[in-house]
């Protein structure tokens, strides 16, 4: 005849060897999950690294509203951003991470998440594919799909433009968007721009208590009119300027509103406004924009910088 003992006994012993064996995979799991988390780090970055080579550290920005995008990190010696974003495939999500330049041009690519069938649409991970987006800026130019994976390619290129665009958003570089840009969407990103009436302006906002957005006109090459837009920061300092509506000579005038030369003018004020280099073979366009730029410091008075101090304390 069993007893209970011979009843209990298994049970107990079956209930410790359970509450034995989840304490060991409790301990196993945090001893081997930072070692797990930092071994994804380092790919991680090691692949920001391949696909922006002239990068040296990063650091991660969160404040974008570009969808579809999984992370953006600035290199900080201003080579340019590593932004990883996704679009859906043939067979699911799609995760590309591009690097892109100062100058808005794509430095690599790499493949970060592929579902795509075998043989066909992860063609999109290999060379030459991938390898024909590097020096493409926000056009795309020549970029050609993969013959039988037209699905892929298509989401492959989806998330490079993705990519362009929150590196748009987040660098200030009007050339990082796709197509024409008014920089009066740009230079505050992710900020509600309020009116405000300023005489002397032809159009001005207030960007929350960051600083306000100035569009002035100035004479351009062609004695036509050219609209110059600053952002100018809490600080008197200037955040980014854009070129607006403007009459100037495609590819050389229009210099002025390219990255390379805007660029000059960040963190600059009114007292080292001079140093701002002219645009090779657009001088005169070159000075005119600075005067545009002149005007929106004269414009923002240390009153209104004083307003912004207040609300921001």
């Amino acid at each position: 005849m069993t007893s209970k003992k011979d009843l209990i006994m298994p049970t107990l012993v079956l209930v410790v060897i359970c509450l034995v064996a989840a304490a060991a995979l409790a301990l196993t799991n945090q001893v081997t999950a930072p070692i797990i988390a930092q071994a994804q780090a380092e790919a991680a970055n090691a692949a920001r690294i391949l696909v922006l080579p002239e990068a040296d550290t990063f650091t991660e920005i969160t404040d974008y509203k570009t969808e579809n995008v999984y992370e953006v990190y600035k290199a900080n010696n201003g080579a340019g951003y590593a932004i990883t974003s996704s679009a859906k495939g043939y067979a699911g999500e799609l995760q590309v991470m591009v690097g892109i330049s100062s100058e808005g041009t794509i430095t690599g690519t790499q493949v970060m998440i592929c579902g795509e069938t075998p043989g066909l649409g992860d063609r999109v991970q290999k060379d030459p594919y991938r390898s024909q987006y590097d020096g493409k800026d926000a056009s795309l130019e020549g970029v050609d799909v993969i013959s039988g994976s037209t699905v892929s390619s298509k989401a492959f290129e989806g998330a490079v433009k993705t990519a362009f665009m929150v590196y748009g958003e987040v660098s200030g570089n009007p050339s990082g968007l796709e197509g024409k840009v008014d920089p009066r969407e740009t230079l505050f990103p992710g900020i509600e721009l309020i009116p405000i009436d300023l005489p002397a302006a032809k159009e001005a906002y207030r960007a929350g208590n960051e600083g306000y957005l100035i569009v002035t006109t100035a004479i351009g090459y062609y004695e036509t009119e050219m609209e110059v837009v600053t952002a100018i920061g809490a600080d008197g300092k200037i955040i980014g300027v854009g070129l607006g509506a403007n009459e100037e000579t495609e590819g050389y005038g229009t210099q002025i509103g390219e990255y390379e030369y805007t660029n000059q003018y960040i963190g600059k004020n009114a007292s080292n406004i001079d140093e701002v280099d002219v645009a090779t073979g657009a001088t005169v366009s070159s000075e005119s924009f600075e005067v545009g730029v002149k005007k929106a410091l004269k414009i923002v008075t240390p009153e209104m910088l004083a307003e912004l101090q207040e609300v921001s304390e």
